[in-house]
């Protein structure tokens, strides 16, 4: 059967075959071998035979198999014979249809599920002139028996929710040879992309693991996906050497939802500030009230984001404002953004602040509150009724140059000095955002000069100041404390002259605590007129070497630690890493606002974005 058979000797070849499948071909079609649209598997075999259905034509049809999923032939109706629905065109599952009938005749099995249009097409076209019944029946073999399989996409939709740690996804993928992507398929490739409605950097967020899973991309967490839905665009080509590189697509539905809560801003507008004109430096969202250390904020839509292994602060950055970036420390509930940008910039940024909270945690109150501000200084809702900002500047500097330079800071027009804390709740609230040794605005002993000079009070303003007289009976003999020593007194901001406090009363052997007797003055009747203050224990005690202090000397000035307790320290004290300066509240500070705050019901809100 090398030479071309005569249609006897092919009818002779497949007289074996099921007389059911040739009582469906009329005499005219078998003995004549007429050529009629639309016909029968013996009109293919004739044009096969005679030639009229050339390599050309297979190989046409394959090429458009591997690109679409119909092949129109109007410029050569001879291959109309495989358009059994007479519509114009020839569709991978006619072709694949005719095929499978041709191979009953041929006798082959095709029993197998993998039969497919484009593996016949491709084993067809590789026959050469002339075309035999051989060649037909081993092009026939040849394709069934490697059993092709279009790969399959089998899901259609997924969820991620912040209760899912692993967040991904099975697809369902299958090769063309029907074997599942369970392990990795060097020869498969998958490409993905996405969109979504307001991500704008949705195409950057999903891969495909060698799994066929679909997973967050490298450095993309959950909480930077947009809530909602993302149409994720699924490709793979199966490259087998078997399977003749066929493809499918699908749109996989991925909903990101939140199912314990998530709440992000979304009712911040330019009209909420008043900052003047000219662009803005720096920026902070604050969680201000009701949460704890396992709450967290963070930038959505970020395209770079990297964790201190140590600090366990977050950076981010590529969030749609050029050179602005932002980091979100863990110990002080603060997201700071650094670089300069405009207000309308600014809102946008807002806009994009999540606010993941912790759902173990079983707080009676649903609501949830932060401060957004336009400044990267601590924002603070102070009692008496303004904004107040604290800045935490590092550097060895006196106590005397410290007042000096807050002293001349300004934010805003606010005036700055060393800050003072005068309730609990402003001490609870700045205590986490500050770090370090640093002065504070107080002093005692200010009827002394010297210290007159480092704390900036003229001897008339000491003088008005209550002065005890008092001495103190140490072992080693009197000793004068005079000149308000051990008499607290805030000497900068709106409280500057305030009385805040007094030493110890109890005594020891080192001199480390003092003992002060009351006298009839305002101040020491029972406590009545003493401000908030925060003291570590044991202190303030003004120890300096010993009982016995040189004239000037001795602890006179107010630091905290880095616990946020209080300490007295003398002015050249080595130990201090920098000063706290505080903005806002001072006599002739211009009406700004750079604050807008925001209470979330957690309940009714949260379901904005993704819980982590």
């Amino acid at each position: 059967m090398g030479t071309t058979l005569s249609k006897a000797l092919l009818l002779a070849s497949v007289a074996t075959t099921s007389i059911a499948t040739y009582a469906a071909f009329t005499k005219h079609e078998i003995g004549e071998g007429a050529f009629t649209a639309g016909g029968s598997v013996g009109d293919i075999l004739d044009n096969f035979l005679a030639g009229d259905i050339t390599l050309t034509d297979l190989a046409a049809i394959s090429a458009a198999f591997g690109s679409a999923d119909t092949f129109s032939y109007s410029a050569n109706p001879t291959l109309a014979v495989f358009d059994e629905d007479n519509d114009g065109t020839i569709s991978e599952q006619e072709f694949a249809n005719i095929l499978a009938n041709m191979a009953s005749i041929m006798n082959v099995n095709v029993s197998d599920d993998g039969i497919y249009a484009q593996a016949y097409a491709t084993e067809l076209s590789s026959m050469t002139s002339p075309i035999t019944a051989t060649q037909i029946q081993a092009a026939i073999t040849q394709g069934n028996s490697y059993a092709v399989n279009e790969p399959d996409i089998a899901t259609s939709s997924l969820t991620f929710t912040g209760t899912d740690s692993s967040h991904s996804g099975g697809l369902g993928i299958v090769d063309g040879l029907n074997d599942a992507m369970s392990s990795g398929d060097a020869e498969v490739t998958v490409t993905v992309t996405a969109s979504h409605a307001s991500d704008t950097n949705a195409m950057n967020r999903f891969d495909i693991d060698t799994n066929g899973n679909l997973t967050l991309s490298s450095g993309t967490d959950i909480e930077d996906l947009e809530p909602g839905v993302y149409t994720v665009s699924v490709n793979v080509v199966d490259n087998n050497a078997l399977t003749y590189g066929l493809s499918d697509s699908a749109d996989i539905s991925l909903t990101v939802s939140n199912e314990k809560g998530c709440i992000i801003n979304n009712g911040i507008a330019s009209g909420n500030f008043s900052a003047g004109s000219g662009n803005i430096s720096g920026a902070t969202v604050t969680i201000s009230g009701n949460h704890d250390s396992s709450d967290k904020l963070f930038v959505r839509t970020s395209t770079s984001i990297s964790t201190d292994s140590i600090t366990g602060n977050v950076t981010y950055s590529g969030f749609g404002v050029s050179g602005i970036t932002a980091e979100y420390q863990t110990a002080s509930g603060e997201l700071v953004f650094s670089g300069t940008t405009s207000l309308a910039n600014w809102i946008s940024i807002f806009k994009k602040v999540g606010y993941i909270y912790d759902t173990t945690d079983s707080l009676e109150d649903n609501t949830r509150s932060l401060i957004f501000s336009l400044s990267n200084k601590v924002p603070y809702n102070h009692p008496s009724g303004t904004d107040h900002f604290y800045e935490f500047i590092s550097g060895t500097l006196t106590f005397q140059a410290a007042r000096e330079a807050a002293d001349a800071s300004t934010l805003f027009g606010l005036q700055g000095y060393l800050a003072t804390v005068t309730s609990q709740a402003e001490q609870t609230y700045i205590e986490p955002k500050i770090g370090g040794y640093g002065w504070m605005g107080a002093c005692d002993r200010l009827q002394n000069t010297t210290v007159q000079t480092r704390c900036g009070l003229t001897q008339t303003e000491a003088t008005a100041l209550y002065k005890p007289t008092n001495t103190w009976l140490a072992s080693n003999g009197d000793y004068s404390v005079g000149d308000g020593e051990g008499y607290w007194y805030w000497i900068s901001g709106p409280e500057r002259l305030s009385f805040m406090g007094h030493d110890k009363g109890n005594s020891s052997s080192n001199c480390r605590q003092r003992t002060y007797a009351r006298g009839s003055d305002v101040f020491d009747t029972a406590n009545s007129q003493e401000s908030y203050e925060n003291f570590k224990g044991s202190e303030p005690n003004h120890y300096l070497g010993g009982c016995g202090n040189p004239p000037g000397g001795g602890e006179d000035h107010l630091h905290f630690y880095s616990d946020g307790t209080w300490n007295d320290y003398a002015n050249n004290a080595s130990s201090i890493t920098g000063y706290l300066v505080e903005y806002g509240g001072m006599t002739g500070d211009p009406t700004v606002d750079l604050t807008e705050d925001k209470t979330y019901n957690i309940v009714n809100e949260g379901t904005y974005c993704a819980y982590q």
